[in-house]
């Protein structure tokens, strides 16, 4: 077997891509919990404050609009639920 593994909430907007998976994944974290763990990983930023604005006014908004089309893309498909903040605080 070949796996392969597809991250980004985007990928689950277009049917196409959806109807080809075997199984999918989603993994539930709090933004605030996301915006610190991307800034952790992103050496480019300098100040928390500032990325967290930005973190939130594009990357939270963009989630966030998409969600409808997301779960209408999924709808009748498994989708295995994924507490990705398990046993993690949220620094901010």
């Amino acid at each position: 077997p070949v796996y392969l593994i597809v991250e980004g909430f985007i990928m689950f907007s277009e049917p196409g891509i959806v109807q080809q998976l075997d199984e999918l994944v989603w993994l539930n974290v709090p933004w605030e919990m996301s915006c610190v763990r991307r800034f952790t990983r992103e050496a480019r930023h300098k100040d928390l404050d500032d990325f967290r604005a930005l973190y939130k006014e594009h990357i939270h908004a963009a989630h966030r609009s998409w969600e409808p089309l997301l779960h209408r893309n999924v709808a009748h498909r498994n989708v295995h639920q994924i507490d990705a903040s398990a046993g993690e605080k949220c620094r901010l």
